[in-house]
């Protein structure tokens, strides 16, 4: 005697697509089988019915030659009926409206593809985080020797050429801001030195026509979720 075994589910999944529709079918097979294997019974047709998220609807009615006495033979001869015949399903819900991209995802779009940004730096984006008391490259230039230093900006150089001293170029919105670090320091900061962003405290050198920033004090910074690349020589 046959009988009619009524189950449903929901499909939390905004796109609604044959796959999503078999993975929720096996989940009711499973239900169903419960009830009639242990009767010694197998499914002979099956009535499938949806409704989608806009209310329209469809029917299929999917018979069975032989009864189907395990959820996998089931499952599959669904398959193929359903791929023979596909289901008029709706590509409305698949047109999600995506908010147009602001100034900083289109930079750092840029910086990934590129390691740069054309339209300008992205210190100049960064400036907010770091006022009162933060130098530029511009107002290093005008400092003598000796004066206290806080700056940040994006490693862009380092260089070892005697093993003693580590000279690293940061570079801003404005310019580059060389700096050079003695051993020590370094050695006790060196993770610190391998971020390509750097908050850096120190004093200004002038010595025979040369001006660096000599760094007692590190601290890395994130900005982009892909590390820039530095040029590293010994």
């Amino acid at each position: 005697m046959e009988k009619a075994i009524e189950e449903s589910a929901t499909l939390s999944s905004v796109t609604v697509s044959l796959e999503a529709i078999l993975v929720a079918m096996e989940t009711l097979l499973v239900r169903v089988f419960a009830n009639i294997v242990r009767n010694g019974l197998g499914i002979r047709s099956l009535t499938l019915w949806t409704r989608t998220w806009n209310a329209e609807s469809w029917e299929r009615i999917i018979q069975f030659k032989e009864p189907a006495m395990d959820m996998r033979t089931a499952v599959s001869r669904v398959k193929r009926a359903l791929e023979d015949y596909p289901l008029p399903l709706p590509v409305e819900q698949d047109l999600v409206e995506l908010k147009a991209p602001g100034d900083w995802e289109r930079m750092q779009e840029e910086y990934n593809v590129l390691s740069l940004f054309p339209a300008g730096h992205i210190m100049s984006r960064l400036r907010p985080r770091f006022n009162g008391g933060f130098r530029t490259s511009r107002d290093i230039e005008k400092l003598g020797d000796g004066a206290a230093v806080t700056t940040a900006g994006l490693v862009i150089r380092r260089q070892r050429p005697q093993g003693k001293v580590v000279y690293i170029t940061l570079e801003d919105e404005f310019g580059h801001i060389p700096c050079m670090v003695f051993g020590k320091v370094y050695e006790r900061h060196e993770h610190k030195f391998r971020s390509p962003f750097l908050v850096v405290k120190g004093r200004m050198s002038r010595r025979e026509g040369t001006c660096n920033l000599v760094i007692n004090q590190v601290k890395p910074f994130s900005a982009l979720e892909k590390a820039l690349p530095s040029k590293d020589f010994r």
